[in-house]
């Protein structure tokens, strides 16, 4: 399972390499995701398993502690009131905008 997970990890890095990023998102109380900004998302990406992260979100103040379940979920808390949020990392994006890929490139075959 080590293995599998280190694996998964290198994968990902990879990705990053090659242009794609991974957007993490807190699901809201209407059922919607929302992403989080850039360098939150970041932040949660290079977390591994039960690692946390806190931050402080300037729009209402409020501080958050999002804690890493697994590669492509985690859970965000509240620190004022402990209300908690699922939260999950999307496919892929290409941030790699205007080069051209082979006809060979198959990029529905990139996967978490």
């Amino acid at each position: 399972e080590k293995k599998a997970m280190e694996f998964g990890r290198e994968n990902q890095e990879l990705k990053k390499h090659v242009g794609f990023v991974i957007i993490w998102k807190w699901k809201e109380n209407d059922g919607t995701w929302k992403p989080y900004e850039s360098t939150v998302s970041a932040a949660i990406d290079k977390l591994k398993i039960g690692e946390s992260y806190s931050y402080t979100f300037s729009g209402n103040n409020t501080t958050y502690k999002i804690t890493k379940k697994s590669e492509h979920a985690a859970e965000q808390i509240n620190t004022s009131t402990n209300a908690k949020r699922e939260v999950k990392a999307t496919h892929p994006i290409n941030t790699m905008h205007g080069i051209k890929y082979p006809k060979w490139w198959n990029m529905s075959k990139i996967d978490l």
